[in-house]
């Protein structure tokens, strides 16, 4: 939405800002930065354990820069996490990755506020949860919703869970 409003100067600016600021963490969570889409990033993980804590770490790096900065300087980014196999294409340009779970993290990302981190039921199944958990301990920002469903014997037949992370002090 910021850079819509922005010259191609300023929109250069906060992308290299952007860049600079969260790449780092990307790299140091073993996460790829695929492609720019925009003011959006492509990320692959080989662990989506590892995506899910760059995410809120990208989170918290964010946080602790805009407190510094005057509202209209900050930069604010919503993060959706998918897990899922994608055809990945090379060409002259680079390495893309395509997908339904490309897709689904998109629609997802839509769906989640500046400031929070979004995963999918994939994501939830595969990671340690454990390891995210005690990596981010509780806060009053931190939603975990479960639904789950079970038979007669008590076994679980369907599931679904998600987390909405706010970073930040509160």
């Amino acid at each position: 939405e910021k850079t819509h409003r922005q010259t191609r100067d300023e929109n250069a600016r906060l992308l290299a800002a952007h860049d600079a600021l969260l790449l780092p963490v990307v790299k140091g969570f073993g996460g790829r930065k695929v492609k720019s889409i925009g003011d959006a990033w492509l990320v692959v993980f080989d662990s989506p354990t590892n995506s899910l804590l760059c995410g809120m770490a990208v989170q918290d790096r964010l946080w602790d820069y805009n407190r510094r900065l005057p509202e209209g300087d900050r930069i604010r980014v919503r993060i959706a996490v998918n897990l899922g196999e994608v055809r990945v294409a090379r060409s002259l340009s680079g390495t893309d990755v395509y997908g339904d779970p490309v897709n689904v993290a998109s629609r997802v990302e839509g769906e989640a506020e500046v400031g929070e981190v979004w995963f999918t039921e994939a994501v939830y199944l595969a990671m340690n949860r454990a390891e995210v958990l005690m990596a981010t301990g509780p806060t009053s920002a931190s939603i975990i919703r479960v639904k789950m469903g079970a038979d007669a014997a008590g076994k679980i037949t369907a599931a679904q869970a998600w987390l909405a992370y706010e970073a930040g002090g509160f």
